[in-house]
């Protein structure tokens, strides 16, 4: 199950089996990887790394702010208004950036832009 979006640049994709959404917006990614649970955002040299193991997440910059949760696997990237979102239990990402909004969910192949 894959769905990606394409918007000036900003690029989501998330693949059910390795549960990976990807968001790319000038520079600025956040990925999340189900089994070593990782996040990595990065804008204007600005990174936040969330991994399994020691759980540790670093968010630096003005209205950015990346969270992760390993037991629901959620992800969440806000820069100007363009927000990332994947939870593991209902496969949902969902990815706004002025006024552009995916949504999508596993269980019902469900999309919206």
């Amino acid at each position: 199950m894959t769905a990606t979006v394409n918007d000036n640049e900003m690029t989501a994709t998330v693949n059910d089996n390795d549960t990976r959404a990807t968001v790319n917006d000038n520079d600025m990614t956040a990925t999340v990887n189900d089994n070593d649970m990782t996040a990595t955002v990065n804008d204007n040299d600005m990174t936040a790394t969330v991994n399994d193991n020691d759980m540790t997440a670093t968010v630096n910059d003005n209205d950015m702010t990346a969270t992760v949760k390993d037991n629901n696997t959620t992800a969440t990237v806000k820069d100007n208004n363009m927000t990332a979102t994947v939870k593991d239990n209902n496969m949902t990402a969902t990815i706004k950036e002025n006024n552009m909004t995916a949504t999508v969910k596993d269980n019902d192949n469900y999309r919206q832009r």
